[in-house]
């Protein structure tokens, strides 16, 4: 019994760990990757708020912008 109680609290823990790799690898597997099509069109609307920013301020837009 002594036994059990030492090591109960590694076996909760490897089990909540077990579970919740269960759980996290499944969300994964249901979401998607965004395809070439949708990258290439938020690169364009970002090329595109580039350049309102510019045209805005006067200014080159800086890589954090």
């Amino acid at each position: 019994m002594k036994l059990l109680i030492t090591y109960l609290p590694a076996l909760g823990c490897a089990g909540a760990m077990i579970a919740c790799v269960r759980m996290m690898g499944g969300r994964s597997k249901d979401q998607s990757k965004p395809d070439g099509s949708e990258i290439a069109e938020l690169r364009e609307e970002v090329a595109r708020l580039r350049a309102q920013i510019q045209l805005s301020s006067g200014r080159t837009p800086t890589a954090q912008e």
